[in-house]
């Protein structure tokens, strides 16, 4: 096991032991499939917890990208920053818990700052998934014994998201793919060749093609395309940004193959879509986590 990931899990487990941890809500949400939420944050005050029903989404907190489906979990802290894709073939379906902490403010700031997928399995998910639906049914009771209740369960999902062997094994990889996503999206208006990136992370471009394949489910000039044209959406939402600028900043010299790339992905062409943005600037509903 990695030593780095040793070292946080126990400070993250001694702050959940040395705080009090107060469930604020849970729900039950179903996105539709293509579904997108751009430039949002994580709730204030609170972390979150996300554990996939069905379906697959990508999440972006704090520029790094986290591959979402049953048998994995993702925590989050409060104010992060937050883009989020549905996968066009299948709704989205999720438990989303959001958590407040009550203690000192060294041990707060240890979960307020925890930002980490967990590849916990489909047997740990579908006991997490049980005990998502029993903080369900038990936040609708009032009864001080419920309030017991909850703070057992709470504590009962932390102790299975824990208990776990596959985790270790992919931490040094899933590094790697952070670093290089997080590069790639300060770097849009960079060349971003394969050759270019495997020179910068050393590592074979085979085996960068293997991991970007393994982690974000998309070959590396795919993915580069959607972040460009993702950043370009986000861009295209502030009218006084020129789409000459917005194209160069996310790596288009002709402005024109820009146009032609966008509403390859999109359906529409820059201008249109920055007019359909202006009719109806929130493209999904405002997010919940």
């Amino acid at each position: 096991m990695s030593k780095n990931y040793e070292v946080k899990t126990n400070a993250f487990i001694s702050s959940l032991v040395n705080t009090n941890i107060i469930l604020n809500d849970i729900n039950l949400f179903n996105i539709p499939a293509g579904a997108e939420a751009i430039g949002q944050r994580t709730m204030d005050n609170v972390c979150g917890i996300v554990i996939p029903v069905y379906g697959k989404a990508i999440f972006t907190v704090n520029e790094q990208s986290y591959p979402l489906e049953s048998g994995t979990i993702l925590h989050a802290g409060p104010s992060m920053k937050l883009n989020k894709y549905v996968e066009h073939h299948q709704p989205w379906s999720f438990y989303l818990i959001h958590y407040k902490v009550d203690g000192k403010e060294q041990m707060r700031q240890i979960l307020h700052n925890s930002l980490f997928k967990l590849e916990v399995g489909l047997t740990k998910s579908k006991e997490l998934l049980v005990l998502a639906d029993e903080l369900i049914q038990l936040s609708k009771d009032e009864r001080l014994l419920t309030q017991l209740q909850i703070k057992v369960t709470m504590l009962k999902l932390f102790e299975t998201l824990f208990t776990f062997s596959s985790t270790a094994e992919l931490v040094d990889e899933q590094s790697i793919i952070s670093e290089i996503t997080v590069y790639i999206r300060r770097n849009l208006d960079q060349d971003l060749s394969i050759s270019t990136l495997s020179n910068w992370c050393d590592i074979d471009q085979r085996k960068l093609h293997y991991l970007f394949q393994k982690y974000m489910g998309l070959c590396p000039k795919k993915y580069i395309t959607a972040i460009r044209m993702r950043t370009a959406k986000e861009m295209l939402s502030h009218e006084t940004i020129a789409i000459s600028e917005i194209a160069h900043k996310v790596g288009y010299q002709d402005v024109y193959y820009f146009s032609r790339a966008f509403k390859k992905v999109t359906g529409f062409s820059p201008t249109m879509y920055r007019r359909r943005l202006e009719k109806s600037p929130f493209i999904m509903s405002e997010s919940p986590f």
